[in-house]
Order: C-alpha cells, then structure tokens, then sequence
C-alpha cells in the first residue's frame, strides 16, 4: 500500500480503545466474582486472542466488543492455548494461571516466539509455579504446571515492564504473604489502577507496589481511547506543515502519557481540552503544526513511552537539531527489533539515522524523500511509515501494511477521513 503526501490536514477523530486496558478488563473479570460489564473493548487481533484463551478457559462472553458482559469462571480450565501475536495475553495469563492447579500449554506465532519469556518464568517459579520448555528454553512454546500453594517474593522491576509487574501482581492475589514489585521509574498502571477498584489488598507507596492474597469483584468499566494509538496522528499534526487534529475520549493516565509531555518539551502546540475523571482518566487533545527544536529524550520518560519511542525519529525529522534516544534496548525485543527496522526503512526513505545499542539519532530538519519500507509484520512499524508517507515528497510504499489490525483495524480509514 503506497501512502501519499497529503496537502492539509484536518479532522476531529477517535482512535480505537485502549488495548492494555481492554486485555486487562478481560482477564482480570474473567477471574473475578460476580458477572461485570465491559464497554468500547478494542476489537483487535491482541484482544481477540486474550478473550479466545479465556474462553477456552471456561469464562462465558455475553454480547460484543461494544457492549461485553461477562461471567467469571471459579478456576481456569487446563488445555492447549495459542497467544497469537499477543505478548500482553502471555504474559498476563500466565501469571494469573500460576497461582491455579492445572496443566496449561502455550504456543505463539513465529514473531511472539522470538521474545524473551524468562523475564515472567523466573519470578513466577520464585512464588511456586512450574515451566517447561517444549522447543527453546525462554521462549514459547511452553507449559506452566500451577499451584494453588504460591508464596509472595518481593521482585525488583528491572526491565521497567508493565506485562512482566502484572503477571508477578496478578500471581500475588493467589498467593500466601506479601507480594511487592519495586520499580525505579513507574510503569504503566491499569492493573494497579482495576486491583484498587475490584477491591484487592493492594498497596502502593513511592517506588512500591504490594498485594496481598484477594478475590476480586466484577465491575462495569468504559474503555477509553488508545494513547498509543492517537500518538501517530499527534505526531502527524505536529509534523505536517498545514494541520490541526482534535482527538475525542483519549486515555489520560498519567502513566501513559509521556509522549504528551516529550511533545510539549520539543515545542509542539499541543493541549488537552477537556478531562473525565473515571477508573481510567480520558479526554479530548488538539495537536496543531508546530516549529519543533530537538532533545534529548529524558531517561525517565523512556517507560512509559517504549511503544511511541519510534515515533521521536519522525519529530526529529522536522526539529531543529539534534534528537538523541538512549535507554530504549527494550524496543529490540518488542513484536520486531524496532531500532535495527526503524533506522533501516528511515535510510530508505531518505533519513539520516544513527543506530545506537540502545536507541538512535538524528539531525534535523531534513526531508522524507519516499520509497518503499517493511513493516516486518510489525503494527507499530506499518503505522509510522504511513505516516511518514503523509510527510513525505513522493510517498511511502508500505509492505504488509495489513498488520495494523492487531491494535488499530481503522488507521487507513482514519487517514482518509483526515487527508487532503
């Protein structure tokens, strides 16, 4: 799919929901007591297979994404279950199955079984779960062997993972003692965030976070809009020399919202217009064309900005300066290695990029000339070299752009919507 310049840019637009909060609707009121009801769930190919394992697993699905009420099921069903491409799915589940009696196996597709599983498998057989390895040790395919015995260990967040803290959080409610994640910079918190609203015992104090053993109870939530999701036409608005974007029912958890804060340091006429204060904040944000001056992107705002973090070699094109990314290894081992392709298809297309161990640079301003650049199946990446093909002089060729279905299914529609 070729994306063309596009002359103006203009819209009022709502991103699909958030997709951390949709997993974590399903899985936690799959396992709660009572029934729940969930609205706007993403309907995406990651959230499909969350709800998929779970029905499998014996909880019962009553309606569609619009509108899902759900009735929990007392104990997970042991069986044979695929992840798809979904790391979120994994990653949670296994920690919630962990603290279950049963036989649980796991498969993935090619791309999720590249990524590193030793990060969830060695805390949860601290707290008493077992893992066997079926191909390559660390990586799915793999069996969890849970206990209805686990024990809390206090765990140090080291790789700054919001999967890998709730799936020690989500093994701590079946679990005897205390069980605490430390965390030098805050990860995101939708699971703290639904703990505290479904009534588990559960602390958090300065760079702490402990539970205890708990039943949750099923709630009714409304899923806003994904951050993540709206960033790639905030970053387009800032970008684009004619724009003005508002973007409706965006989720404004101060844990996911760093790439606000990075496009507010570089310049960028961007503000939020209008807040709702619920379980999950959300609101409306206008994003405008912005003369842009480059940064060092600040090691603290790197958590809670990993997904977006490709996105800053697309501001450093149209900043005045240097732009420098540090501290961001972590997007090596994400759906694909997002440095090595990002620097990679940026050359292509007629960027100046640097690769670094652990981010990049660049010197701005400089043109997106166009070509042709591989999404390596990767939705994040598809996503930013279409938009880059909008900034583009001749446009931007995407291979595989059908990808995006795994969080945005609409993005092409939205850019049709929002294109001149």
């Amino acid at each position: 799919m070729k994306i063309l310049p596009s002359k103006k840019i203009r819209g009022k637009i709502n991103v699909p929901a958030d997709k951390s909060i949709s997993h974590r609707s399903l899985i936690l009121n799959g396992f709660a007591k009572g029934s729940s009801v969930i609205r706007n769930l993403l309907d995406s190919d990651d959230v499909r297979t969350s709800f998929s394992i779970l029905s499998g697993m014996g909880v019962h699905f009553d309606g569609d994404f619009n509108t899902l009420r759900i009735k929990p099921v007392v104990r997970p069903g042991s069986g044979q279950y695929d992840s798809g491409n979904s790391g979120t799915s994994i990653r949670l589940i296994s920690g919630l199955v962990s603290g279950y009696k049963g036989e649980y196996e796991f498969s993935g597709d090619p791309s999720l079984s590249s990524r590193p599983m030793k990060r969830i498998s060695e805390p949860l057989t601290q707290m008493g779960g077992s893992f066997s390895w079926f191909d390559k040790e660390g990586f799915l395919p793999f069996g969890i062997r849970g206990s209805n015995v686990l024990n809390g260990i206090e765990f140090y967040n080291k790789k700054k993972s919001a999967q890998v803290k709730s799936a020690i959080l989500l093994a701590g409610i079946n679990a005897s003692g205390e069980t605490t994640v430390i965390e030098e910079v805050q990860s995101r918190d939708h699971t703290e965030r639904m703990f505290k609203y479904m009534g588990a015992d559960i602390k958090t104090e300065q760079n702490r976070i402990t539970v205890k053993r708990s039943k949750l109870m099923g709630m009714d939530m409304l899923v806003p809009g994904d951050f993540s999701s709206a960033s790639f036409f905030l970053a387009l608005g800032a970008c684009h020399q004619n724009a003005e974007l508002r973007i409706s029912n965006v989720s404004l958890n101060p844990s996911r919202t760093a790439f606000f804060k990075l496009l507010k340091l570089m310049g960028a006429e961007v503000e939020i217009i209008d807040e709702t204060d619920d379980i999950e904040p959300y609101g409306v944000i206008s994003i405008r064309t912005s003369t842009l001056k480059a940064v060092e992107v600040p090691e603290e705002l790197i958590p809670n900005m990993i997904d977006e973090i490709p996105l800053v070699a697309l501001l450093g094109c149209f900043a005045e300066g240097r732009t420098l990314v540090k501290h961001a290894a972590e997007l090596r081992v994400k759906e694909s290695d997002r440095i090595a392709i990002l620097c990679k298809n940026m050359k292509k297309i007629g960027v100046e990029i640097t690769e670094r161990d652990d981010g990049f640079e660049l010197t701005g301003p400089q043109r997106i000339k166009g070509g042709i650049a591989e999404s390596h199946q990767d939705h994040r990446m598809a996503m930013l070299f279409a938009i880059c093909g909008l900034l583009s002089e001749d446009g931007v060729e995407v291979i595989n752009p059908e990808c995006c279905s795994i969080s945005f299914p609409t993005f092409f529609e939205l850019i049709r919507e929002i294109t001149e």
